[in-house]
């Protein structure tokens, strides 16, 4: 799967808010300029509300305010994400 997305100004790009929801992105290439998340599923911090993202091989470009997810590294409910060789680069203006 290639998918190339580009968003400007949005408030949020590949979301997933249903419980266990899932984002495929494999291979992707996603451009985000905005304020909110690039990559977002539910919160975390809530059992059972996060969902999966695949993102392995993708390439995300980050612009302007934006964020490309959230991830508290001692938890391990991060555990439905696959970022597997996946380059995220941080670009400001």
């Amino acid at each position: 799967m290639h998918i190339s997305v580009k968003v400007i100004d949005g408030a949020q790009l590949e979301v997933g808010f249903s419980k266990g929801s899932h984002v495929d992105l494999e291979n992707g290439k996603v451009i985000y300029s905005g304020e909110g998340y690039a990559l977002y599923t539910g919160n975390p911090d809530i059992a059972g509300n996060a969902g999966t993202i695949n993102f392995k091989n993708g390439t995300l470009n980050l612009e302007g305010k934006s964020i490309g997810f959230v991830r508290d590294i001692t938890a391990t409910l991060f555990s439905g994400w696959d970022l597997t060789n996946a380059t995220i680069n941080v670009l400001s203006r």
